[in-house]
């Protein structure tokens, strides 16, 4: 974590209250109150994405190392949230994928396994092949597949299906993103 990171805030710890916070307000209000409600929610992401976008565009026009800037909002965990959420992270989807398989490939080689992007498609499907260890052992796979599959979805969240191959499989054509 870098010092640019080391703030109070949590934003899964916060994510997990306006989800209690909105599934309550539901729960209370009536149909119109909700429609209401669900407007004025979809206007404020609408208008902070703007924001967030116009923000990113001046830093890169006042001359922001390109890849090092990207790099750098990738690595942050908050503003890479931020980024997924409003549609405007500066990685493609496919280093998005290949960043969290590297993220959880210290874990896998306690289970003396790897994994590998078989497959990305266009439509947002995803096959990942197991090896080593972690294609043959029941309990460790699961383990292992859990790891992989909550990275992801941290990761590129609009990743559609998630697909383990058999080894045996033959990889699908890549499409990169």
């Amino acid at each position: 974590m870098n010092a640019v990171q080391e703030d109070a805030f949590d934003a899964k710890q916060d994510a997990a209250r306006i989800d209690q916070l909105l599934e309550s307000l539901q729960g209370m209000a009536g149909p119109s109150t909700w429609m209401a409600i669900e407007e004025l929610m979809e206007r404020l992401l609408r208008t902070y994405g703007a924001g967030l976008a116009r923000a990113l565009a001046h830093a890169r026009a006042a001359g922001a190392d390109g890849a090092r800037f990207d790099e750098r909002l990738g690595e942050d965990d908050l503003l890479s949230s931020l980024l997924l959420l409003h549609g405007l992270h500066p990685l493609p989807l496919r280093a998005r994928v290949e960043r969290a398989l590297e993220k959880v490939r210290p874990a896998l080689g306690s289970h003396a396994g790897d994994v590998e992007l078989a497959a990305l498609d266009e439509r947002g499907s995803l096959t990942l092949r197991f090896l080593g260890s972690c294609s043959g052992c029941p309990s460790s796979r699961a383990t292992v597949e859990h790891t992989v599959r909550r990275a992801i979805e941290e990761a590129a969240p609009e990743i559609a299906t998630i697909e383990i191959a058999d080894e045996a499989k033959v990889a699908l054509p890549q499409v990169a993103r």
